[in-house]
């Protein structure tokens, strides 16, 4: 395992700060962080460092070609000047794979363990050597829409009746969390589900919302209440009807069946 090579820029010129240097070498992570590692390499003889110095490593490099791990650190010098390489807790960020940011404030440190945590945090689309799973669409489902934005709808619950059904619906966002704002949508009924609209005698709204019926017992556009609800009475001959509301993703979510009573 070697130090391949290391470089700093602004060479000879006083008073530049901070300075920036590059270094490729093949040992790993826990080798280059060692009190003393520079100090003891033949390759970095001669260069003086200074702790307001940033340096870009390629570790774990193959010692022909690229490849290897890529991190920023800074320089910790202590009193008998023994150099060491510091991941960076001040406001300049850094990444690093495999080493944990400091706890404290100030530090803006990232790291990805290798349970595929990112600073602690669980990232689902990031596998635990660091590549991209683009299989994955997001790190969670919630990151597909917007936090306020409809991805379903659910039937909580129907109440046939004569002539009748009432029903009840909650509008939820794609975390399959009960959406907390009024939500506008369009819905058609029908009577074979997620078919074309078949025209009822009337929809009305009985808790939690507001519609008006564009076509009469067939198209209706509504709003739900604060929380995400919509309660509706559909007026009809005895049968089995849908309702059939569409989604701001292009897509639709259909109601359980809807049983009205002779």
């Amino acid at each position: 395992m070697a130090l391949k090579s290391i470089q700093m820029e602004f060479a000879g010129q006083a008073g530049v700060s901070p300075r920036l240097g590059r270094m490729v070498t093949t040992d790993n992570l826990a080798a280059i962080t060692t009190a003393g590692y520079l100090n003891n390499n033949s390759n970095a003889t001669g260069i003086n460092f200074s702790a307001s110095d940033f340096i870009f490593v390629n570790y774990d490099a193959p010692l022909n070609g690229t490849g290897g791990s890529t991190g920023m650190f800074t320089f910790s010098i202590d009193s008998q000047g023994i150099i060491t390489l510091v991941v960076p807790t001040s406001d300049v960020p850094a990444f690093v794979q495999g080493v944990t940011p400091g706890t404290s404030a100030a530090s803006k440190a990232l790291s990805l363990d290798g349970s595929s945590n990112l600073n602690g945090v669980a990232i689902a689309n990031i596998t635990a050597s660091g590549t991209y799973n683009a299989a994955l669409t997001a790190t969670a489902a919630e990151a597909n829409l917007n936090h306020l934005q409809t991805a379903s709808v659910t039937t909580v619950s129907t109440t046939p009746a004569s002539g009748s059904c009432a029903a009840q619906f909650q509008f939820k966002n794609a975390a399959a969390g009960n959406i907390a704002a009024v939500t506008p949508f369009l819905m058609y009924v029908s009577d074979v589900s997620g078919d074309l609209s078949t025209a009822v005698s009337g929809i009305t709204a009985l808790t939690n919302g507001v519609l008006v019926q564009l076509v009469t017992g067939r198209n209706i556009m509504g709003t739900t209440n604060a929380t995400g609800q919509i309660g509706i009475t559909l007026s009809g001959s005895a049968g089995t009807y849908y309702v059939t509301f569409l989604l701001p993703n292009g897509k639709t979510a259909i109601s359980s069946a809807l049983v009205v009573n002779a």
